[in-house]
């Protein structure tokens, strides 16, 4: 049995507990939440104990895996460097309704969440986020710190890079390449590459935005 504290208490955490509780070689202790309004708060019936870095000073919490439940992909990969160099581990929670299949890869500190779908051989990185509904299919290519969200579909030979955002009911065609730190929109269907840190919208995709 693996005791697991969730970092965060937003709604993504709700979320993340659900599939935590469900698995039986884990037992959930907590929240852990660095705003202090939240400490000795009760959500889903479970305490927010006290602050990321107050827990990662205290040595009798060595043997407590972590999860990082936190949505916004930037905020999750500087969370995940914390306790990464604090020398923790990363529990890794994947939804028994979820379907994976054969010669999956998932990274440490991933989330599948239910009725998700990774097919043959596709690779999920390190603190990614399937979320609800979504699908990844053959050979495809998740990198860390990625989120898949509700609904959206990667075709075949997809590669989703560092950081990226694949918006709620959004499509990736097969073999498109969608940049690190980049942002397909809610319902957008991608059809040819998307540069990094660019977002695009709509059908056929438009680049509305370009952070460097």
């Amino acid at each position: 049995m693996t005791d697991v504290a969730i970092v965060g208490a937003g709604g993504h955490a709700k979320v993340v507990a659900d599939i935590v509780k469900l698995d039986p070689e884990a037992s959930l202790v907590g929240f852990l939440d660095d705003r202090q309004e939240m400490h000795g708060k009760t959500v889903l019936g479970l305490t927010v104990l006290e602050g990321l870095a107050t827990w990662l000073s205290r040595r009798d919490t060595d043997d407590c895996a972590l999860l990082v439940a936190i949505g916004d992909n930037r905020t999750r990969e500087a969370v995940a460097s914390e306790i990464r160099s604090a020398g923790r581990r990363f529990f890794t929670a994947v939804h028994p309704s979820a379907q994976i299949g054969t010669g999956v890869e998932i990274g440490e500190g991933s989330v599948l969440m239910a009725n998700t779908a990774v097919n043959a051989e596709a690779v999920i990185g390190q603190h990614v986020i399937i979320n609800t509904n979504a699908s990844v299919d053959h050979d495809s290519v998740v990198e860390d710190f990625a989120h898949i969200s509700p609904g959206a579909s990667l075709a075949g030979t997809v590669t989703v890079g560092r950081g990226a955002h694949v918006g709620t009911g959004a499509s990736v065609t097969p073999g498109v390449v969608v940049g690190e730190w980049s942002t397909v929109g809610a319902g957008a269907t991608a059809a040819k590459d998307v540069k990094p840190h660019t977002t695009v919208v709509g059908r056929p995709p438009m680049a509305i935005d370009k952070r460097g």
